[in-house]
């Protein structure tokens, strides 16, 4: 919203009283009914949504009641249970997911329980899972071989997911390239809106600029 201030091409008095400023800043804060436009904001981009990235973040919060819930009836007492729930979920979000609520009402959010509790998974059982180039091919090589059929996406977040522990697990990125703060939650969250800034800046620029 103070973003917003500066873009806007109506004043700043305009701006912050307009009703649409007041409803994106009380329904987006309290998740109620996600806004996507500001006053003035963006209006000569091809797309004038201030942060698609916001749409998840009602089942991010869904996917954590979850998690406390599953804490709360003492499933993660025992490593190897809480690795057979969370299997379990992911096999749900795979193969049925419209039974899970919320995220049955949205197809677009089908896959996020499965990847949630993927990543939940790997945590239960990291002093089990072993890091290597050739589980890596292995992934791969099955998403390919089974890009015809419904296992198409599990296995590329899947293959995805694993490559990414083991590319950030190397010995040279680890030492030469190691962040003192995790921002990908924030790259996530605000890339959105800096690429409709700078959209909005220098709308002569391409997308690869």
């Amino acid at each position: 919203v103070l973003l917003g201030a500066f873009l806007s091409t109506q004043d700043f008095v305009t701006y912050i009283s307009h009703p649409d400023t007041i409803s994106y800043l009380y329904n987006n804060s309290f998740l109620r009914s996600i806004k996507w436009t500001l006053p003035g904001v963006f209006e000569k981009n091809p797309l004038i949504t201030i942060n698609g990235s916001l749409w998840t973040l009602s089942y991010e919060i869904a996917c954590y009641v979850w998690l406390l819930i599953l804490f709360l009836l003492r499933m993660f007492e025992v490593p190897k249970y809480a690795g057979i729930v969370c299997l379990f979920i992911v096999s749900v979000s795979v193969f049925s997911p419209e039974v899970m609520p919320p995220f049955g009402a949205l197809r677009t959010a089908w896959i996020l329980p499965g990847c949630f509790f993927l990543g939940a998974f790997a945590g239960v059982a990291k002093n089990d899972i072993e890091i290597d180039i050739w589980t890596c091919l292995a992934l791969w090589m099955l998403f390919y071989l089974c890009r015809n059929t419904m296992l198409l996406q599990a296995l590329f977040y899947l293959a995805l997911f694993y490559t990414s522990l083991y590319i950030a697990t190397r010995n040279f990125l680890v030492v030469n390239f190691k962040l003192p703060v995790d921002v990908s939650y924030g790259v996530y969250l605000y890339g959105f809106v800096v690429q409709q800034t700078v959209k909005q800046i220098w709308p002569e620029q391409g997308p690869f600029w």
